[in-house]
Parts: C-alpha cells; sequence; structure tokens
C-alpha cells in the first residue's frame, strides 16, 4: 500500500512549558487525572487527540476530494499494555481487522491489538538482523539496537529477545513517557533505573524537577 506520512503537533498554548511552568497548570497526577469516571492524561487529550483530530479533518476534506469514502486512523493501542487499557478496548470493541466507530464518529483500526510485548520485541529483532528481516523496514537497524539499549538501561540493565523456538524469551520490562509526567505515580522508575547508567546521568535533574513538581501539588 502506498503510505503518506503526515506530522501534526500540539498548540504551543497546550505544550508543557508554557501550560504549567507559564500559566501554573497542575501536572496530571493518578489523584486528579479522572474526569467523568474516566481516567485523562494531558498528552492523550491535548497533545495527541485534539491535534489528531485536527490532522484528520484535513486529510478527510482531501479524501473527498479525491473521491475516497472514509478515513482510518490506524492506532497501535495494545490489550496486552495494561488491565485498564484492555477494558477500555473491549468496551469500544476494538479489534487488530475491523474498523470501529469511535466517540467522534471517526473509523478507527487497532492492528496490534492482540500482539504482547514479547511480540513487539522479537519483530524487533528480526528487523535488525538484515539476514532475518521478513520485509522491507524503514527502521534502520542501527535505531533498534539504539531503542533496545535504551529500555535496557531503564529496566536495570536487563533487556532481550530470544528468536527462534529455544531460549527465554523476555522482552523490556520499562516504560518511557514524558519526563516530567506525574501519572505514574510516586516515582518513575524506568528514569531512576536509567540514571544510574553513567551515560544516562545528565537526565537526573529531570527527574528531579519531576518530583519536584509532585511534591508541591
Amino acid at each position: 500500500m502506498p503510505v503518506a506520512i503526515h506530522v501534526t503537533k500540539p498548540s504551543l498554548a497546550s505544550q508543557f512549558v508554557v501550560s504549567t511552568i507559564g500559566r501554573g497548570t497542575l501536572v496530571r497526577t493518578p489523584e486528579n487525572g479522572v474526569r467523568d469516571g474516566r481516567r485523562t492524561r494531558a498528552c492523550a487529550d491535548e497533545w495527541k487527540v485534539r491535534p489528531g483530530g485536527r490532522l484528520r479533518t484535513l486529510l478527510e476534506c482531501r479524501a473527498a476530494t479525491d473521491g475516497a469514502r472514509e478515513v482510518i486512523t490506524v492506532l497501535r493501542l495494545r490489550k496486552d499494555e495494561s488491565t485498564s487499557r484492555s477494558l477500555a478496548m473491549a468496551e469500544r470493541e476494538d479489534t487488530a481487522d475491523v474498523a470501529v466507530r469511535n466517540r467522534g464518529g471517526g473509523l478507527t483500526l487497532s492492528p496490534l491489538a492482540d500482539w504482547s510485548s514479547d511480540d513487539i520485541w522479537t519483530m524487533l529483532a528480526l528487523l535488525a538482523d538484515p539476514g532475518s528481516m521478513p520485509f522491507g523496514s524503514p527502521l534502520l537497524p542501527a535505531t533498534i539496537h539504539r531503542l533496545s539499549e535504551i529500555y535496557r538501561a531503564g529496566n536495570g540493565g536487563t533487556c532481550g529477545v530470544v528468536v527462534g523456538e529455544s531460549g527465554a524469551r523476555a522482552s523490556c520490562g520499562s516504560r518511557f513517557g514524558c519526563a516530567f509526567c506525574c501519572v505514574s505515580g510516586d516515582r518513575d522508575k524506568s528514569l531512576e533505573a536509567m540514571i544510574e547508567d553513567e551515560q544516562y546521568g545528565h537526565l537526573r535533574p529531570l527527574n528531579t524537577f519531576r518530583n519536584y513538581l509532585l511534591a508541591i501539588q
């Protein structure tokens, strides 16, 4: 399939430096991040959903002009990410092969819905090895190796996937988001593990500032 890449960005007013530091908006935490009974995050709403919605509207106008029927948004959501994610996807009836309508009426498809973390890292391992690459990849092997190094640092130095029928299979357990994300709770364990590695020590002030924001709530 021919694929065109479009990059969308949040508005300047909604970005962290302007919103939180400039205007004093409280950072989202597990306690204040619930609206109408649902957990919400600034990154999901103002940094992803709204900019994505603006891009979708633009693409829908272009699609109508080109004679296309409708735009489908492809999401990388996985049920295996968390219990709350799995419940939300089940409620929306998200599947890997059938597009469903979201609250706004748009069609979405989640091709990775049933993938586990191990599936993700196994595929990345295949793409990182030119000899076993199952299909052309836009990711360079060096990029995948770098990604693995970062996740290994955030998981206390452990991260590996064994490709093949034998051997222990263990994916990386670290998770990364914004440096100042406070929804993860009292601590950002992945960042804490990462800054113990000398090459990532320069990130320590970010973790200190993140904890400061949480402490002054």
